[in-house]
């Protein structure tokens, strides 16, 4: 780590001469890290988005003309940054301002280890009230830089600038947040200090940038440049303008995180800029609807199922971190830096736990009650975020590549399990308030941003985004009952999720059920409900951490033997806090030798991965058995034993969430039918092949039954023998069928027979 002190000539000569390529005749293509070791190379872009402004990071290596490229992206300039530094580790890059505009463009961005936009701040998050007499106007450009000294603070780990008039500015890079000190011009709102031509460049700037977006157009590298930006920017624009409706008695309070907020408020004042970046698209807008189903704006080869796993070499270790991270970058706009920005302003429930599960199942008293009312009020805010983000078609992930894969915890897991609960009690109390439309757009909301945890590489992250994909289609399919027995479905005048009300305008009066357009809900909803990744992704995520340990626990001895290491297993053993003894295992990783450790560990992740890829009832055996061979296992290799994980339990409780999320989206579909034609459908048929009609237990189609006003909606299950066999009974006999499991006795599983998805009672939603 660089441990020269932060103000060095190098550091600060770079930037006095850059700060005036606000102004300069050539932008900017080239920048160093400050010991010469990391390039950044750019090639600018151009006026109006004909071509985009693209960066390539290389780490300079001895003998190699052009470098090693660690990471080539779009930048989020039009042209280019009038500033780049790049931090003498190669882990981040930071840039300033906009070629010809300043700070009235991409005032600070930061971008991370593998080139992901980690955060973009806007000029008016950086600056406060008793900045703005410094700031210089000329022409189109906003000058604030010059004889400011910018570097990177190592030791702390803080992107600073000082100034020239003698405040300094602070950005964390692990948090990504700016850091707020005890002075009062810090946190006081600057909305009044602003001038009007710093607000106008602002807004023209922002303009500009919207007007290169042609509706329909096919996204190209420079768009999801913008979308990086309209991602990393829309925290701080849709808070804002939820704010500025509210009074300030009302502003509620986010601990921790209530400075960054006041700093997203000082943006503008309400109507003075032109709410840019606004990345959500709504119901009752079909195209920007569209625009989320856009195969050119999702995550090309965001799949690892097809590309073969590097093979390890303990002698020259592979970067099983790199390898997976390439699969975590989005090429859209980036939900993580709005879903930080949630958990920043989230306050976590402290009353009972019985409380906020009855709140959560719909309980009225429980919806009614001053401790949950209180908690939603707070939360608000945080919970704005996460919508807006669940709303942004990819999020982006990196696994550390500094530390070893196995036993990874991915943060914020459980402020966002936490934060999606909340989306569902919020939900269920709009519904009790008859604002039906806005409480399906919630489900709906947690229901998608399950499916950007869930495309996380973790075992935990993936279950974390089942639960909230979960909790989302049980309350939908709860709101759905109440609906179709509050009246007729008729034709609507406006769609779900046309409104999008600031937290202040929430409570409205009752909307009747006949307001739905079942049509539009089941298009949102289908948009929404992404399935998270597989079973078997999670098996081969698992075996490349797998390999990444084995790699780092062997070396290479005299000649070619490799043999295990002690320290290295010893270090693997108690930081997982694996129940075996590191000299046992020693002795067994030398008995057994890495080529029959790497063979038993290649066996098994195959048959998982093979029997994952079928529907539970035929993979349910095949997982068992193979899970059996673990326990085979403990005594010739008790580490391999401890480190293989179990996927049967992991396929049930992924297959039940993934049979209710179709559900969901099928009982949508058919309220939509029924509105269009006055009548449900006689058979699934009217659905075509798609594929929430077909039930992920079975792989067969959902059992469907239409009665004169209703239909009955139901999965056949799985039941299995005392022999563990699975078997799948169908028409009148599955009824018996699942009583005999159910009363077997031992070997049966917790899940037999059927699952009625419809008609179910509504609970409390009403």
């Amino acid at each position: 780590m660089n441990t020269r002190p932060l103000w060095s000539v190098s550091i600060v000569a770079s930037v006095l001469a850059s700060a005036a390529l606000a102004h300069a005749a050539r932008p900017l293509r080239e920048a160093s890290s400050e010991s010469g070791a990391y390039t950044l190379r750019i090639e600018p872009g151009r006026v109006g988005g004909a071509a985009p402004c693209e960066a390539v990071l290389l780490r300079n290596v001895e003998g190699s003309p052009r470098g090693r490229k660690l990471w080539e992206r779009p930048l989020v300039n039009e042209v280019a940054p009038a500033i780049a530094l790049v931090r003498d580790d190669g882990r981040y890059v930071v840039t300033l301002d906009e070629f010809r505009r300043g700070g009235a463009r991409h005032a600070l961005v930061i971008y991370g280890p593998d080139g992901g936009l980690l955060r973009h701040f806007l000029l008016t998050d950086l600056l406060t009230g008793d900045d703005w007499p410094h700031v210089r106007i000329s022409r189109r450009a906003i000058t604030w830089l010059r004889d400011a000294q910018c570097g990177f603070d190592d030791r702390a780990e803080q992107f600073t600038i000082r100034l020239a008039w003698g405040r300094t500015i602070r950005a964390d890079l692990r948090s990504l947040r700016l850091l707020r000190d005890d002075d009062p011009a810090l946190t006081r709102s600057a909305d009044d200090a602003v001038p009007p031509q710093v607000l106008d460049l602002i807004a023209a700037a922002s303009e500009e940038e919207d007007d290169t977006d042609e509706p329909g157009a096919t996204a190209t590298r420079a768009d999801t440049a913008g979308d990086d930006v309209r991602a990393a920017e829309a925290g701080s624009h849709e808070h804002a303008a939820a704010e500025a409706e509210e009074s300030p008695q009302a502003a509620p309070s986010h601990g921790a995180g209530a400075s960054e907020h006041a700093g997203a408020r000082d943006e503008a004042a309400p109507g003075e800029v032109k709410r840019e970046h606004d990345a959500r698209p709504t119901d009752a807008d079909a195209a920007r609807v569209d625009a989320l189903a856009d195969p050119a704006r999702s995550t090309p080869g965001d799949s690892w199922m097809d590309v073969p796993i590097p093979q390890p070499n303990p002698a020259n270790p592979v970067n099983y971190a790199e390898w997976l991270n390439r699969f975590g970058r989005t090429s859209g706009a980036d939900a993580a830096v709005l879903y930080e920005r949630a958990v920043d302003w989230f306050t976590p429930f402290d009353g009972p736990a019985e409380l906020l599960a009855a709140a959560q199942r719909g309980e009225p008293e429980a919806l009614a009650s001053a401790q949950i009312v209180a908690w939603l009020e707070c939360n608000q805010s945080a919970m704005d975020a996460f919508r807006a983000a669940a709303r942004l078609p990819g999020r982006s992930w990196a696994l550390p590549q500094d530390e070893p894969l196995l036993g990874v915890m991915p943060p914020n897991l459980t402020p966002l399990r936490q934060l999606a609960r909340a989306m569902i009690v919020e939900g269920r109390r709009l519904a009790t308030e008859g604002a039906f439309s806005k409480a399906a757009d919630h489900f709906l909301d947690t229901i998608s941003a399950g499916a950007h945890l869930g495309r996380g590489p973790t075992i935990i992250e993936n279950l974390a985004g089942v639960a909230m994909q979960h909790y989302g289609a049980e309350a939908l399919l709860d709101l759905l009952a109440v609906l179709t027995t509050d009246g007729e479905t008729e034709r609507p005048q406006g769609g779900v999720g046309a409104d999008r009300a600031p937290p202040s305008a929430r409570r409205e009066p009752d909307e009747p059920a006949a307001a739905l357009d079942y049509a539009l809900l089941a298009r949102r909803a289908e948009l929404a409900s992404r399935p998270v990744r597989s079973t078997a992704e999670l098996a081969r995520s698992e075996r490349v951490m797998l390999l990444d340990a084995l790699q780092h626990i062997f070396s290479r001895a005299l000649g070619d033997v490799l043999t295990p290491d002690r320290t290295g297993i010893r270090k693997l053993v108690e930081r997982n806090e694996l129940g075996v003894e590191p000299e046992a295992v020693t002795a067994a990783l030398a008995a057994v030798g890495w080529d029959a450790t790497l063979a038993d560990a290649s066996a098994y992740f195959e048959t998982v991965e093979l029997a994952a890829r079928e529907p539970l009832s035929r993979a349910v055996a095949e997982l068992e058995a193979a899970e059996q061979s673990i326990a085979r296992l403990r005594e010739r290799n008790p580490l391999l034993a401890e480190l293989l994980p179990t996927m049967s339990r992991v396929h049930l409780l992924k297959t039940r969430a993934e049979a209710t999320r179709r559900a969901a989206l099928l009982v949508t579909h058919l309220n939509a039918y029924r509105q269009a034609h006055g009548r449900y459908p006689d058979s699934l048929d009217a659905l075509g092949g798609r594929e929430f009609v077909v039930d992920p237990f079975t792989s067969t189609r959902f059992d469907y039954a239409r009665d004169s006003e209703s239909f009955t909606l139901l999965s056949r299950g799985a039941t299995w023998g005392n022999a563990g066999t699975a078997s799948v009974p169908s028409g009148a006999a599955a009824g018996t069928a699942a009583g005999g499991a159910a009363s077997a006795g031992a070997g049966q599983r917790d899940l037999t027979g059927e699952v009625v998805y419809w008609p179910r009672a509504a609970r409390g939603a009403k």
